[in-house]
């Protein structure tokens, strides 16, 4: 592979900011110095920049087919615009699930012929005790974690494929990965209000913190039994910080992400952007995002992920008259670094904190050693950010197929403006300059 530098660089370390170059060979970090002179056969002036690991989003929804019209094609050409050079997939509704060793493995290949970044995928949804007995085999296969629902499509009916699932997940050293919701209160608060209220709200309202607060604690109790190590995926409320911080506190294993979504906007924002900020699990009110944004500069909180899931704009608007019709949802790729950067040069985050909770923490977490940070012997995945570029957020600029945001024409500060896969530029510009370079990466724990 031809050698490329980036010179005069300003980059971000495990201590702050350093100045220097950076040389890549072999899809590697091959130097990284502050006075050496380097040569390359391509050479990238990196001044007026910053370089920033490569982001790793824990949590998107790419290919599902039958579900969403996302493939990894138009997925991962969403991740390389946003500075993603990473994404852990998500399993899909059936028969798409990757619960079996077959299934798996046939995600696996479609990936690799057109992931243009690299890509993990998690086992399961793990449902039946069936699924359990596939733990083993799929980390063998390469499983990044496993997404247990308890509440939603595809939720766990019997607490005793929680906890043995649980219990697999500790003896084959992997993690699990919990959509913390009671779905039968869903069920019955939702009974309540369908017949009374349309608005987008209402979906909020339906949504209390008990079926929260009872699946979290839950699942964190069944993690302490089985010993095993827990993931909470996006986190939304101020009760769900408290209960992580405790559980940290306590010693236990847990971790937890949150999204851009549930950072920016609140039960306010429902008037404003209607049925294209119905997610799940709902965003919550103004407190909880304060406490969110706590959790973050604490160190409850671990990672920012996306949640992309990207519907078209015509099967999202569904919900245009009823909340109750809107699938829930909404693409994340294409703004979660433009939106954090934007909070960097707002003064609530500080530079390295934005690398280790969209870098670091995520490849620690999922085992992704050779990833998140700029070292010699990483992996040369690297987002190249102009920090100081003025912009308005455009959804006609989107590579993905759910082309609709709630954050379309926001005021942006900071843009990624090139993208390193393994060592190629991806990206440059907004534009896929180079595709196919992504590869199935496989934790090592």
């Amino acid at each position: 592979m031809t050698d490329l530098l980036l010179s005069n660089c300003r980059y971000i370390t495990s201590s702050g900011i350093a100045e220097g170059s950076i040389l890549i060979n072999k899809g590697r970090i091959a130097a990284v110095h502050k006075s050496k002179r380097f040569t390359a056969d391509k050479v990238v002036d990196c001044k007026n920049k910053l370089v920033m690991p490569g982001a790793i989003d824990v949590h998107v929804h790419i290919y599902s087919p039958g579900w969403i019209t996302e493939d990894f094609r138009t997925g991962t050409a969403a991740a390389a615009a946003g500075g993603v050079t990473t994404v852990l997939d998500m399993p899909s509704q059936p028969p798409r699930r990757t619960n079996t060793l077959s299934l798996f493995v046939k995600k696996r290949r479609v990936a690799e012929r057109s992931a243009n970044v690299n890509v993990c995928l998690y086992g399961g949804e793990v449902q039946t005790p069936d699924d359990v007995a596939q733990i083993g085999p799929l980390v063998a296969a390469g499983a990044v974690g496993f997404k247990f629902i308890t509440g939603g499509a595809g939720f766990i009916k019997d607490d005793s494929v929680l906890y043995t699932g649980f219990e697999e997940i500790k003896k084959a050293n992997s993690i699990a990965v919990v959509h913390a919701e009671n779905d039968p209160l869903v069920e019955l608060f939702r009974s309540r209000l369908i017949s009374k209220r349309k608005d987008p709200a209402a979906f909020l309202d339906a949504r209390p913190g008990v079926i929260e607060e009872e699946a979290l604690g839950k699942s964190i109790l069944f993690a302490c039994y089985a010993g095993s190590r827990l993931h909470v995926a996006h986190l939304p409320s101020k009760r769900g910080v408290e209960m992580v911080a405790e559980a940290k506190r306590d010693g236990l294993r847990v971790t937890a992400e949150t999204c851009p979504h549930y950072l920016m906007l609140s039960r306010r924002d429902y008037k404003k952007y209607r049925h294209l900020i119905i997610v799940t699990p709902p965003i919550r009110e103004l407190s909880d995002q304060k406490a969110l944004w706590d959790g973050l500069k604490s160190g409850v909180i671990d990672a920012i992920s996306t949640d992309h899931c990207p519907y078209s704009r015509r099967v999202k608007d569904a919900g245009k008259a009823s909340a109750w019709k809107t699938p829930p949802g909404m693409p994340g790729l294409e703004t979660l670094l433009p939106l954090m950067i934007t909070q960097v040069n707002n003064g609530r985050l500080s530079w390295r904190e934005l690398a280790k909770l969209t870098s670091e923490s995520p490849a620690r977490i999922f085992g992704l050693r050779r990833k998140g940070r700029l070292e010699v012997g990483a992996d040369a995945d690297i987002v190249v950010v102009d920090p100081k570029r003025a912009y308005r957020f455009s959804v006609e600029e989107m590579k993905s197929v759910g082309r609709f945001s709630p954050f379309e024409g926001w005021r942006m500060k900071g843009k990624p403006v090139m993208t390193i896969v393994n060592g190629h530029i991806v990206m440059e510009e907004g534009e896929i300059v180079e595709r196919n370079q992504g590869r199935f990466v496989k934790p090592q724990r």
